[in-house]
């Protein structure tokens, strides 16, 4: 027997059996771990192994081949939400060919007695089934509801709010708490005021605090106040002073109210008081003549003068209205006589008062730059005033008809010119004009005073 020890390490595999396996073919031995031949025809024969796959999953060989799944649904990404649930097609072969949400809806099957079911009970339901009761322990909140008002159901039984404008408030419904009865028969058990305010004119109004407020009458001066519970009357009685019953409630002196007294006194003898009880009242009587003052017709511009005992007339009295100087606004009537007429700015005023059927006219005019040899000046009376009256006598032209005081002079600070005369006459065109005359001089001033009737 040839032992190990006595064979050469690294027998060529052309010397074992009829050597026709080389050392490379025998070395493809190492590693297996069966029968050769068993494996070999457990294996599949040349042709016919699977070189691609098709259909709902595809690849392609031979060798190692990455599979591809085909599309079946174009819907893609995560489903399903706090509020709402996964929903998915499957066809027969499992695919899943369509994916969707639904919104979280509990049927009444998934609800245990009172309560939700514990596989729904954290669900954000948006609809429930019909509820034959339900225990909620937290909060419930409707969007559709209006904060702080009072909740009611509609005609569809649906949840309203109910508006303030209409229905009350929280507050005003709080006030019923603490009601111990019907609160409308307690109502119809109290007395309405009567009288909740009071009003006196020119006083502050007395207003009722409550249903159950006293008011408390005061008796003044002179004043008795008497009650009578059985016939719930009060009788005011004066207790002094007026002799009578109402008397006056207010006397004013021109239209300011004057105290309240018991007596009223008349002082003078042009006013007198009586009694007159027949008719209930007390008579005041003018006397003659207030009566006669009284009885005039005045108008503006007039004055009041007695024409015998306890007669009376009216007489115009007038005076330029602001009775102050005016001015004279004829200047245009004024006519010289002289070598040269006094020019430069005119200060023409005048002021008058009518008293009766006389005039009493005063005027003046300066000149800024006097005259030469000037002896006498016309100018029209001024316009408004009362016509002069012609007396008997006087009617023609070139007539006088009064006489006045004043004259010409070289400056309001002069002396007048000698032989100075004013008049008033009546010209040949028979126009009313006032005439100063003096001595010849450069005369710039006219002082005019005097009286006419009309």
């Amino acid at each position: 027997m040839v032992s190990d020890a006595k064979i050469a390490s690294g027998i060529d595999a052309a010397k074992i059996g009829a050597g026709a396996v080389s050392n490379t073919e025998f070395g493809y031995l190492d590693g297996v771990t069966s029968a050769l031949q068993t494996q070999l025809d457990a294996k599949q024969a040349a042709g016919n192994y699977i070189t691609a796959l098709t259909g709902d999953a595809t690849a392609s060989g031979p060798g190692s081949a990455a599979l591809t799944l085909a599309t079946v649904n174009g819907n893609t990404g995560s489903f399903g939400s706090s509020t709402a649930i996964p929903s998915f097609t499957v066809n027969a072969k499992g695919l899943i060919t369509a994916a969707g949400t639904n919104a979280v809806v509990a049927p009444a099957g998934t609800l245990t007695g009172t309560s939700l079911a514990s596989n729904v009970v954290s669900s954000s339901l948006t609809s429930v089934g019909t509820l034959g009761a339900l225990t909620v322990t937290g909060n419930i909140t409707n969007s559709a509801l209006t904060a702080s008002q009072i909740t009611a159901t509609d005609g569809s039984k649906n949840l309203v709010s109910l508006s303030t404008a209409t229905y009350p408030s929280l507050t005003e419904l709080s006030y019923v708490k603490g009601a111990t009865s019907s609160i409308q028969t307690q109502l119809a058990a109290k007395a309405d005021y009567s009288f909740k305010t009071i009003a006196i004119s020119g006083q502050s109004d007395v207003v009722a605090d409550s249903s159950t407020d006293t008011l408390t009458l005061v008796a003044g001066s002179n004043i008795t106040l008497t009650t009578n519970a059985s016939t719930d009357t009060i009788t005011i009685a004066a207790s002094g002073g007026g002799g009578g019953g109402g008397g006056y409630e207010t006397i004013q002196e021109e239209g300011s109210g004057l105290t309240q007294r018991d007596t009223i006194n008349f002082v003078g003898a042009g006013i007198t008081a009586a009694d007159d009880a027949g008719n209930s009242r007390t008579n005041v009587t003018l006397d003659a003549t207030l009566n006669g003052i009284a009885a005039l017709t005045t108008a503006a511009d007039q004055m009041i003068v007695s024409t015998g005992v306890d007669t009376f007339a009216t007489e115009t009295f007038k005076k330029n209205t602001t009775g102050a100087a005016v001015t004279y606004t004829d200047t245009a009537s004024i006519a010289w006589t002289g070598t040269t007429a006094p020019s430069g700015t005119l200060t023409a005023q005048y002021s008058y008062e009518t008293i009766g059927n006389y005039t009493f006219l005063t005027l003046t005019l300066a000149y800024s730059v006097a005259g030469s040899a000037l002896t006498r000046v016309t100018f029209d009376i001024p316009s408004g005033l009362p016509t002069p009256l012609a007396m008997s006598g006087q009617g023609a032209s070139n007539r006088i008809y009064t006489v006045g005081s004043g004259g010409m002079a070289p400056g309001l600070t002069s002396t007048i010119a000698n032989n100075s005369k004013v008049y008033l006459s009546r010209n040949a065109s028979n126009a009313n004009k006032i005439a100063v005359e003096g001595a010849s001089g450069t005369h710039q001033v006219v002082f005019v005073s005097l009286a006419y009737p009309s």
